[in-house]
């Protein structure tokens, strides 16, 4: 299972694509975000392009994950501001499967991950798309969809490839 952490315009592209990619996907929210979220009945990524639109069932939307031991891949989609109160709420120790993912814009943020948690495997993901959200589960990407990641990540970046990500490609 894949846990997007923030349902941000960011979050919510990434979570499409994972979706896309036949990912179980399990999306984080806050609490004051809960309601709304819950009662968006579709998932919706427009384009300014002119491609179609993505319209996908939604996410299963929680507050924190019931079993940490099923996830494979957390992605942090927070600003940077929140990723010390998201990296307080992550277990210690980290189980041994899951790999952190940090997708900030920010000084330092891959830094703050590796100190919290020096043992656990941390693939940085640098998110190139500007994305806008007008609602719950509702973004439009206003530029094409690119990743990138470090090499040791590559089949990460080809799990969004697969999807149809414009460009995943490895630093």
């Amino acid at each position: 299972m894949e846990l997007v952490i923030g349902g941000g315009a960011v979050g919510t592209a990434l979570a499409s694509y994972l979706m896309l990619a036949k990912k179980h996907v399990l999306l984080q929210v806050k609490p004051d975000q809960l309601d709304a979220y819950q009662a968006a009945s579709e998932m919706v990524t427009t384009f300014t392009n002119g491609r179609p639109a993505i319209v996908q069932n939604p996410p299963r939307i929680c507050l924190a994950p019931e079993n940490w031991n099923k996830i494979e891949h957390v992605y942090i989609t927070v600003k940077n501001r929140s990723l010390p109160q998201v990296l307080a709420n992550l277990p210690k120790p980290l189980p041994r499967q899951l790999s952190l993912i940090p997708c900030l814009n920010g000084v330092r943020a891959e830094e703050k991950v590796r100190d919290a948690y020096p043992d656990a495997r941390v693939h940085p993901m640098i998110v190139m798309f500007n994305a806008a959200q007008s609602s719950p589960l509702k973004v439009k990407l206003t530029t094409k969809p690119i990743i990138l990641m470090d090499p040791h990540a590559s089949a990460l970046a080809q799990v969004f490839a697969s999807a149809g990500m414009v460009k995943a490609q490895i630093l």
